[in-house]
């Protein structure tokens, strides 16, 4: 929501009353920059959610890789330092 509001919105209401000194806002690799943090925004909830499925919270309270959960979760039980 915050690009699409701060980077396209104010832009295009800024090249529409003012064109002549906001020309770069239409130029191709503007509307490629736009394009790929429009698609980064839309697509980052999807990925949050799928590495919050595989995450795991340790007795300890750390989160670590869901294939990491016996290692460390043995490195707890016996003592060992942590990274």
């Amino acid at each position: 929501m915050g690009t699409l509001n701060g980077l396209v919105l104010c832009n295009l209401v800024m090249w529409w009353y003012w064109p002549e000194a906001h020309e770069f806002i239409v130029s191709p690799l503007a509307v490629a920059v736009w394009g790929t943090s429009l698609a980064c925004d839309a697509a980052y909830p999807f990925l949050l959610w799928r590495v919050r499925r595989t995450e795991r919270v340790l007795p300890n309270g750390q989160v670590v890789r869901g294939d990491e959960t016996k290692q460390k979760s043995q490195e707890i039980k016996n003592g060992k330092k942590q990274n």
